[in-house]
């Protein structure tokens, strides 16, 4: 079965080639979203393995999204030219960040370490 990504980043070109870089490496990508309310939306109904955000989406915070995502175990990444630890609120210093602009096959990488992290605990969880 494929992986889903979520993709939300209000930079429209940055976004795509985001995302063409993660369906070049097998990934399906939902989005990407330039908007916190439509990804709250599919954070809340889709299928998500792991998930990409900007920290700033159009002078909007992207914190209630992740606050959803970690609430269900969704593990994801920060990609933002704010990525610095001190820009985000305390509960979410250790989410991996990346600053813009970065190597997409780095965050790539990095997808795969979270969706493996997340799927080694549902596998112990399962075992029990």
């Amino acid at each position: 079965m494929t992986c889903q990504i979520l993709v939300v980043d209000d930079q429209f070109l940055l976004a795509e080639s985001l995302s063409d870089q993660l369906r070049a490496e097998g990934y399906a990508v939902i989005g990407p979203f330039s908007r916190v309310g439509p990804a709250l939306r599919a954070a809340e109904s889709e299928p998500i393995d792991a998930a990409i955000l900007d920290i700033d989406i159009d002078g909007e915070s992207v914190c209630p999204l992740a606050d959803r995502l970690a609430a269900r175990d969704i593990p994801f990444a920060f990609f933002s030219a704010h990525a610095g630890a001190g820009d985000l609120p305390r509960r979410h210093r250790a989410v991996p960040r990346f600053r813009k602009p970065c190597d997409f096959l780095q965050i790539g990488r990095a997808m795969a370490t979270l969706i493996g992290r997340q799927q080694s605990a549902a596998d112990l969880a399962a075992k029990e």
